[in-house]
């Protein structure tokens, strides 16, 4: 969405047609207000940023998938011990 943005704005300003450039200066205008203000972060308006932050967040979520998987098995085998040792137990009474 940042990119189409970007390319839309960049379309307006090498337009011969003076409305467009208007338009143009408006929207660059209003980005600036809107940093200004606070309400218009880098990371959501910077292809670069955007496409930088979704790669982290996939990466992150890969490594909590792998964490979790891990951490799964260390649970089964905790049990399967704690079975087998009640299993060697049980056997023993017999």
């Amino acid at each position: 969405d940042a990119e189409r943005k970007q390319a839309r704005l960049r379309e307006l300003k090498e337009s011969q047609n003076e409305e467009d450039k208007e338009k143009a200066r408006n929207i660059e205008w209003g980005d600036a207000l809107k940093t200004a203000a606070g309400t218009n972060s880098r990371k959501t308006t910077d292809p670069k940023l955007l496409k930088k932050a979704m790669k982290k967040k996939a990466k992150k979520k890969s490594a909590s998938v792998k964490a979790w998987g891990a951490r799964l098995e260390q649970a089964k085998e905790a049990a399967d011990k704690k079975q087998q040792i009640r299993n060697h137990n049980l056997n023993q009474r017999k």
